[in-house]
């Protein structure tokens, strides 16, 4: 689990934590699962809404590259081995 540095971002954007797992896919012997997820303090107000919403789309692009990257990553080490 990661979570959000101290400082500016913090005091902007509130605590985050991201929670990257790999785990086996069902049903299938040698697939694997990759996922992510982010939690946020609940909103308060406007602003809180907007930010929550604002932050999550952001986080998905992110995600998507982060996960991506560990894919790629696997595959090779996975290639490699055999």
């Amino acid at each position: 689990m990661v979570s959000s540095p101290t400082g500016l971002p913090t005091l902007l954007f509130g605590p985050l934590w991201v929670d990257y797992r790999i785990s086996p896919a069902p049903g299938s012997g040698t697939a694997t699962l990759l996922s992510a997820v982010l939690w946020m303090p609940f909103p308060s107000g406007f602003l809180g809404v907007a930010r929550r919403y604002v932050l999550a789309w952001g986080d998905v692009l992110m995600m998507r590259k982060q996960l991506y990257t560990l894919s790629r990553l696997a595959e090779g080490t996975a290639t490699a081995r055999t």
